[in-house]
């Protein structure tokens, strides 16, 4: 702090603001087609969030064009092609997962190591070998 009472700053953080706040104004206003209020009202991860879901809702119309246009194409091509092949790119935009999703992905592969682990056991125990089972742990992630 300086000594009558504000917060000192540092100049290359407020001049990195200013680049990004160049590049997303005319976005927010255009793009968004947000009211200058509300634009001023956003923070910076409301105002990214918003704009993911500008081209999501841009790759979802692209890929409905493509889609169209394999229809009219492909009787008369004999390459079989796709969406993103027509569209020259090698992914689409897709909606973030959900942590809960993540979580339960997560759950399922470690419960699926296990019931491998619990088979190589029977397996063994089965075959009545005298050797003993190493077993490795899940790493934890």
């Amino acid at each position: 702090m300086t000594p009558d009472g504000f917060i000192q700053r540092d100049e290359s953080q407020l001049w990195q603001f200013r680049k990004w706040l160049d590049w997303a104004e005319p976005l927010g206003l255009g793009e968004l087609e947000l009211k200058p209020w509300e634009f001023w009202r956003l923070t910076v991860r409301e105002f990214d969030l918003l704009l993911e879901g500008f081209f999501r809702r841009q790759d979802r119309a692209w890929e409905m064009v493509g889609t169209l246009g394999l229809w009219v194409v492909s009787p008369y091509s004999k390459k079989k092609l796709t969406v993103l092949q027509l569209l020259g790119r090698s992914r689409l935009r897709l909606m973030p997962e959900s942590r809960e999703s993540v979580e339960a992905k997560a759950a399922a592969l470690e419960e699926a190591q296990r019931q491998a682990q619990l088979a190589k056991a029977l397996a063994w125990a089965m075959d009545g070998n005298d050797e003993i089972v190493r077993t490795e742990p899940i790493p934890e992630e």
